[in-house]
C-alpha cells in the first residue's frame, strides 16, 4: 500500500511539474506574441508618423513660399509695373444679385488671408509626436500625432491655395488697375496737347488778322497823306509874295505886308 500511495504522490508531482512547464510555455508564448504585438504597433505608428512628417515638411515650405510671394509688390506680365502691398487689400462683403447687376461673392482681406496661413503653419509646427516607441501607448500616442498632423496639413494646404488664388486675382486687378490708369493719363495728355494746339493756332489767327488789318489801314493813310491833286489851269501861290501888301487894309485904313515869316506887318 505505501508503494501504491509513493507511485500516486509520484504521478501527482509529475503531473503538477507537467502544468507548471505547461503555464510556463503559455506564459512566454504569450508574451513572445505580446511584444511582438507591440513591436508591429510602434513599426505602424512610426511609419505612419514618418510619412506625416514628410507630408507636413511640404506644406510648411508651400506656406513659407505663399507668405513671402504675397510681399511682393513687382506685377509679373508688365511693364515694370509695382502694385499696392496685397496686405492693404481690402475685403468684401458679399451682394445680392439684382435685376441690373450680378451677385458678387464677399471675400476676406488680404491680411486676414495672410493670417489664417500663419496660424495654420503655427498649428502645424506645434504638434509634439513621440520620438521612441517601447510600449503600446506609446504606439498609440504617435498614430494620434501623425493623424493630427495629416489634418493640420490638410487645413494649412487648403488655406495656402485660397491666399495664392487670392494673390493671383489681386494682381490681375492691379495689373487692370494701372494700365486703366495709364491709359487715361495717354488720354488726358492728347487732350491737353489739343488744346493746346487750338489756343496756338487761334493766336496765330488773331495775329495774322491784326497784321492784316495793320497793313490795309497803312496804306489807306498814306494815300489820304500825299500831295493834293492839282486844280485845273495850274497851281496858286499860297499867299501873297514875300514883303508884298496884302489885302487892301484894315478897317482903319492901314495897310498891311507880308513880314516874310508867315505873319503881316503895316506897310
Amino acid at each position: 500500500m505505501p508503494t501504491r500511495n509513493r507511485r500516486a504522490a509520484i504521478i501527482v508531482a509529475a503531473a503538477s511539474a507537467l502544468v507548471i512547464a505547461t503555464g510556463t510555455t503559455v506564459a512566454a508564448t504569450v508574451a513572445a506574441a505580446e511584444a511582438a504585438e507591440t513591436e508591429r504597433l510602434c513599426a505602424v505608428s512610426t511609419e505612419g508618423a514618418a510619412r506625416a512628417a514628410d507630408t507636413a515638411a511640404r506644406s510648411l515650405t508651400a506656406a513659407a513660399d505663399a507668405l513671402a510671394a504675397v510681399e511682393v509688390i513687382d506685377l509679373p506680365e508688365s511693364d515694370g509695373w509695382s502694385s499696392t502691398e496685397y496686405a492693404d487689400r481690402p475685403g468684401r462683403d458679399a451682394v445680392e444679385a439684382t435685376e441690373t447687376t450680378a451677385a458678387l461673392p464677399g471675400r476676406p482681406s488680404g491680411a486676414r488671408l495672410t493670417a489664417a496661413v500663419a496660424d495654420a503653419r503655427t498649428s502645424l509646427e506645434g504638434i509634439d509626436t513621440p520620438a521612441t516607441c517601447g510600449t503600446r501607448e506609446d504606439a498609440s500616442a504617435i498614430s494620434a500625432a501623425a493623424k493630427e498632423t495629416d489634418a493640420a496639413v490638410v487645413e494649412l494646404d487648403t488655406r495656402v491655395r485660397t491666399l495664392t488664388a487670392d494673390f493671383a486675382v489681386f494682381q490681375d486687378e492691379e495689373r487692370a488697375r494701372i494700365a486703366a490708369e495709364i491709359e487715361a493719363a495717354r488720354i488726358a495728355a492728347e487732350q491737353e496737347a489739343a488744346r493746346l494746339a487750338a489756343e496756338e493756332a487761334e493766336r496765330q489767327r488773331l495775329a495774322e488778322e491784326a497784321a492784316r488789318r495793320s497793313t490795309q489801314n497803312g496804306g489807306g493813310n498814306g494815300n489820304r497823306g500825299g500831295s493834293a491833286p492839282s486844280s485845273p489851269g495850274g497851281s496858286k501861290p499860297s499867299g501873297p509874295p514875300g514883303g508884298g501888301q496884302v489885302g487892301d487894309g484894315n478897317s482903319n485904313g492901314v495897310s498891311v505886308c507880308d513880314n516874310g515869316m508867315g505873319g503881316t506887318r503895316p506897310c
